[in-house]
This record gives C-alpha cells, sequence and structure tokens, in this order.
C-alpha cells in the first residue's frame, strides 16, 4: 500500500475508527519515532506526555477548545498569577 493509498484509507474512516486509529499512531509513533529521535525528551517527560494523554483520551469534555481569543486570555491569567503572587510577598 502506497502512502497516497493509506492516506486515502485513512480519511474514510468513521470518527469512533479514526479516533482509536489516532490513539493507536499517537503510542506507535512515540515508540519508534520518538524515542530514535536526536534530543528525544527525558523518560520523565515522555510518562508525563502519555499520562496527560490518557487524563484527556479518558474525558475528552474537560479540554478546552482554542479560538482566537485564548492565547490572550492565557497571557492574562499568568499576568494576574504573577501580580498576585508578587503583592502576597
Amino acid at each position: 500500500m502506497s502512502l497516497k493509498e493509506l492516506e486515502q484509507q485513512v480519511q474514510q474512516l468513521p470518527k469512533p475508527d479514526l479516533a482509536k486509529f489516532s490513539e493507536w499512531f499517537d503510542v506507535f509513533r512515540e515508540a519508534k519515532v520518538l524515542t530514535d529521535a536526536p534530543g528525544n525528551i527525558a523518560e520523565a517527560q515522555q510518562e508525563e506526555v502519555l499520562r496527560r494523554q490518557a487524563e484527556y483520551l479518558a474525558n475528552t469534555s474537560l479540554a478546552t477548545a482554542w479560538d482566537d481569543g485564548f492565547f490572550d486570555r492565557l497571557r492574562q491569567r499568568l499576568a494576574d498569577a504573577r501580580a498576585q503572587k508578587a503583592a502576597s510577598h
């Protein structure tokens, strides 16, 4: 099967099957590709990424959608937290 044929097959998967395939491929890629990459992340970091992935997959409703203002709101929340921390010292 060529890469193009594989792409076409993946694009035709029903959503539930695509979700399962994506989960499997992430684990496969992590095991086969990322661990051999130069400058790969530390084992503890890999474990944390996989923990967060499992947490997300267990309850996708906890995820926050990224809209145009997401990063602006995030920056503001960080600035507010830093100001509050500085004021308490």
